[in-house]
């Protein structure tokens, strides 16, 4: 994915939820046309109309700006990764569980299987009695997946090493010159411009702290 197509899909994945929601729809028939399709087209929810057209956009996007600058910029920082820092991700069981875990986790934790949590604590499906807890069930079941997630992630990024690169097999002059290779800095002048402020405003601040009072 290149920039060009995450923002072209961002943007226009945005606008397809806002005037597929009635706030939309009512300022768009108020000042230009009444749109054809109304609330939900197809009955099929916003969300999934913007992320429909939000993949359809940034994958047509991604294939007219697939051989720019920045997709050469980004093949050459992977190929120096893959060389210096190959990941080991373990036997086949290791493999699968490194993906299937936090699917699992995502399903139940924010997805459909959340439902689960309104009746799991008080009402226990294998037990016919109620059990009072003092508190709603879901909230035990949001707070048991919490503690779950929080454990999922320290095992994909410490145990299994997926956050962790052994600096001194990096070579540094590689890497700064794949960034000169791109004309050097890619950010967005709006956001030079605001850290500049910031860095400027919190020097002010510290000569002002430092000054004899």
């Amino acid at each position: 994915m290149s920039r060009s197509a995450v923002l072209v899909g961002l943007s226009l994945g945005s606008l397809f939820v806002v005037f597929t929601e009635p706030p939309g729809l009512i300022l768009f028939n108020g000042f230009f046309v009444e749109l054809p399709w109304g609330r939900w087209p197809l009955t099929i929810h916003s969300a999934v109309w913007g992320l429909a057209i939000n993949m359809t956009a940034s994958l047509l996007v991604a294939i007219f700006t697939r051989k720019g600058v920045e997709r050469e910029h980004r093949n050459a920082l992977h190929a120096i990764f893959h060389r210096d820092h190959r990941m080991d991700f373990g036997g086949r069981a290791a493999r699968g569980a490194k993906w299937s875990l936090p699917l699992l986790w995502a399903f139940f934790a924010l997805g459909p299987g959340a439902i689960l949590g309104n009746t799991f604590f008080s009402h226990p499906i294998f037990s016919g009695a109620d059990i009072p807890l003092g508190l709603p069930s879901l909230w035990v079941w949001q707070a048991v997946f919490w503690i779950l997630g929080v454990m999922i992630v320290w095992w994909l990024a410490y145990q299994s090493r997926l956050s962790i690169i052994e600096t001194g097999t990096l070579r540094v002059g590689e890497l700064q010159d794949t960034h000169s290779a791109i004309g050097g800095s890619q950010q967005p002048r709006w956001i030079a411009l605001l850290l500049a402020r910031l860095a400027a405003r919190q020097n002010r601040t510290t000569r002002q702290a430092q000054k004899p009072r």
